[in-house]
């Protein structure tokens, strides 16, 4: 939202200042004018493509314009398609996000306590096979990098539903609008 605000305001005073090249008194200072104008738009459009992440924030990319639509019923875009994008953004500063094109949102990790888990259900994938009520189980270090890269579950046949794994305790950096990740108590389940 700041970057068309960043956007316009640097369109408007970049034709302030251009037009301001009407009352100049001679052609240099009339060329000045149209060039500070120039260039304060210029520098409105670079400044309006930044976006900031927190460090415990995730960013969360959606495609607005400049690709094609999403087929098959998908809703997370993996290869440049309009839509939420599978790929966050880590903490830090981002250059390239042009207002209008993308809308970045910004979530909280998912931090999850020392007595509970995470419960994961993908919103998108490749459909369960038919009497299945789980996604198959995977090993556990693979399941944590599906988790928190959506391009890599979906191109690695990452299934829709509810996962047989769990997360456990700690912080992850998950796409909110791939995965629901619900908490539940632990259970200590005594041998024998």
């Amino acid at each position: 939202m700041y970057g068309l605000v960043i956007l316009s305001l640097g369109l408007f005073l970049g034709i302030a200042v251009a037009s301001a090249a009407v009352r100049a008194p001679n052609k240099a200072a009339k060329l000045a004018a149209v060039i500070a104008g120039v260039v304060i738009f210029l520098l409105g459009a670079a400044f309006s493509s930044v976006r900031y992440v927190g460090a415990e924030e995730v960013g969360i990319v959606k495609k607005n314009a400049l690709g094609p639509s999403l087929t098959g019923g998908r809703i997370i875009a993996t290869e440049g398609e309009m839509g939420i994008q599978a790929d966050v953004l880590s903490p830090g500063w981002h250059f390239g996000l042009w207002p209008v094109i993308y809308d970045v949102s910004t979530q909280s990790l998912i931090d999850i306590p020392g007595d509970q888990v995470g419960l994961v259900e993908a919103l998108d994938g490749d459909a369960l096979d038919s009497g299945q009520l789980f996604a198959p189980e995977v090993p556990e270090a693979e399941f944590k990098q599906m988790v928190e890269s959506a391009s890599y579950f979906l191109s690695n046949g990452g299934r829709k539903g509810p996962q047989s794994n769990v997360l456990t305790p700690g912080k992850y950096r998950v796409n909110t609008s791939l995965f629901r990740v619900t908490f539940a108590e632990q259970t200590d389940v005594p041998s024998a």
